[in-house]
């Protein structure tokens, strides 16, 4: 593999060191999360792509895991939906690696997922703008407040913790059974971790009392339109890709 390629992928699908910069981009910079978001999986194919079939290399495939754990667990403790969506996107991505070098990465399931995650960045968007954050503890009880919003929110989230039969779930259940059995304990504790995050990011946004002090509002249809498509395609891809694994 060409060092420039190597780069490449490090950065699409994120491992550390370098996942500490796409992080402060998705976290800090408003205008970078859509262009990461899109960007960085279709550099990962046009790098793939160049290459062919990468060869496995257990060092970086274990390195990958190390940062999708380091970032799951660190999800479990943030207060930001913002927040949590950086982190998460790159604890997803990171898993990617269980793929290349060996049945190779379905460019169907990175449209997918780059969807979903497009979604849930506009949605957020849409907390700044109306509500001026994304902190839970500026948000809360949204369910009875913002009932579109919150189950828009709600079936997004499911989909990004890999909720069956989410496309991210059938990635994950593809990467178990290409991987070797000492992987699978991992693969399986990852998919804990970023469920228990997500219900923990639910709990906070969607549940509970609203407050008082905030003038809330739900999402219109007009602005639901462009997130409710993203999440459908995401839910699209997972079909296609049922279809091309029967």
């Amino acid at each position: 593999m060409e060092t420039f390629s190597l780069i490449i992928l490090s950065v699409s699908f994120p491992l550390f060191p370098l996942s500490m910069l796409v992080s402060f981009l998705l976290v800090r910079k408003k205008v970078a999360r859509p262009l990461l978001v899109v960007g960085l999986p279709s550099l990962s194919l046009l790098s793939l792509s160049g290459e062919g079939m990468l060869t496995d290399n257990d060092a970086l495939l274990y390195l990958a895991l190390f940062t999708s754990f380091l970032y799951s667990l660190r999800s479990l403790s943030l207060w930001s939906l913002n927040a949590w969506a950086g982190y998460h996107f790159i604890a997803v991505f990171s898993t990617f690696w269980t793929m290349v070098g060996s049945s190779g990465v379905n460019p169907v399931i990175l449209v997918a997922t780059s969807s979903a995650f497009l979604s849930l960045y506009l949605m957020i968007r849409f907390l700044e703008v109306r509500f001026g954050t994304s902190h839970f503890r500026g948000l809360g009880g949204l369910a009875l407040n913002s009932p579109y919003l919150s189950f828009l929110l709600v079936i997004n989230i499911l989909i990004l913790i890999a909720v069956p039969p989410s496309v991210i779930f059938l990635n994950g259940l593809v990467s178990v059974l290409v991987s070797e059995l000492v992987l699978y304990p991992l693969l399986f504790a990852l998919w804990f971790l970023w469920s228990w995050s997500g219900i923990r990011v639910i709990s906070k946004v969607v549940l509970g009392k609203g407050r008082e002090e905030i003038q809330y509002e739900d999402i219109t249809g007009r602005e639901a339109i462009l997130p409710l498509t993203l999440i459908a395609l995401s839910v699209m891809g997972g079909v296609i890709f049922l279809e091309v694994l029967s």
